[in-house]
């Protein structure tokens, strides 16, 4: 019996409302039918978004604690997005042909405009396709813009990500490594959009190729998400190093190169969303929490132009 879906995609998330919608339009956009999302103590009330896709057979959420483990170095060390791939991998395995793992700050797409559902057809004899990362920074943004990630942040770091994310076929998986490396049973393995072999520690400083799969990874977004991703969200991929505002200094000015590739789906983005142009203003300051936060950036911000 063939899978009731072609390809799916697997995330945790916590506290991310405000992109949550866009998020999965975009990549209703581009070839994904249905999402396993793994909520990891939100407090941000996801279900006022989430609702409607779950009724619509769009979504399936799980709530997912935080997972705990010690830490090589002794310390307490939180591992719940490796536990959640490992669920999401073993309950719906037989659900799906293909599952994208992939964070919800990551948006993949195909420069070409070609469905990715219709791209992995001609991958289906590997375990998996790995996606090279293009970093992007603040485009100097202190508050969100009024505008889709994909229109409002267009600088990135010149140099790609040593790293790999994956979308992988369930049924040949044996494992993780970590969130970043799959293991396949007997036979298979990940290649990358020009169908070359992959291994995350043997291919780190490999060419990177992104010209019919590419992977932006909006990991700052403006000063002030990254302010919230340090004191509110944190990390749940069982990474040893922990965030730091100081990040900023090197992920936030990370906008050496202009790139507008993802920029043509912008108008269609809009329209599934029924955006409003003011969604993400609306949605931050509608908590007490983002609002001393933001007080505390902008704050920031005028000391630096002083500078």
């Amino acid at each position: 019996t063939p899978p009731k879906h072609y390809l799916t995609m697997m995330t945790t998330f916590k506290n991310m409302k405000p992109y949550l919608k866009e998020w999965i339009e975009f990549h209703r956009l581009v070839g994904f039918e249905h999402y396993y999302l793994y909520d990891n103590n939100s407090t941000d009330h996801p279900r006022e978004v989430l609702d409607e896709y779950i009724k619509q057979g769009i979504v399936t959420l799980t709530d997912f604690p935080s997972q705990f483990r010690i830490a090589y170095d002794g310390t307490r060390e939180n591992f719940s997005q490796k536990a959640a791939i490992l669920h999401a991998l073993a309950i719906h395995r037989c659900e799906t042909r293909w599952m994208g793992l992939l964070d919800m700050d990551e948006f993949v797409f195909s420069p070409s405009d070609t469905p990715i559902s219709k791209l992995l057809k001609n991958f289906e004899a590997y375990g998996g396709v790995s996606l090279a990362w293009l970093r992007f920074g603040t485009s100097n943004h202190v508050l969100p813009p009024d505008k889709v990630t994909i229109e409002g942040y267009k600088y990135r770091m010149r140099v790609p990500s040593p790293n790999w994310k994956n979308i992988v076929q369930p049924a040949h998986v044996a494992g993780i490594q970590d969130v970043h490396e799959i293991i396949y049973h007997s036979g298979y393995y990940s290649v990358d959009e020009r169908h070359r072999p992959v291994a995350r520690h043997t291919n780190r400083n490999a060419e990177r190729s992104f010209s019919i799969l590419r992977l932006h990874h909006y990991f700052t977004r403006s000063s002030l998400d990254w302010w919230l991703r340090v004191y509110d969200r944190g990390s749940v991929s069982g990474t040893y190093r922990k965030f730091k505002v100081d990040d900023l200094k090197y992920y936030g000015q990370a906008n050496e190169v202009f790139d507008d590739s993802a920029l043509f789906m912008a108008e269609r983005l809009k329209e599934a969303m029924h955006w409003n142009g003011s969604q993400w203003q609306d949605m931050f300051l509608s908590d007490d929490k983002v609002r001393r936060v933001v007080a505390v950036v902008e704050q920031q911000a005028k000391r630096k132009s002083r500078v």
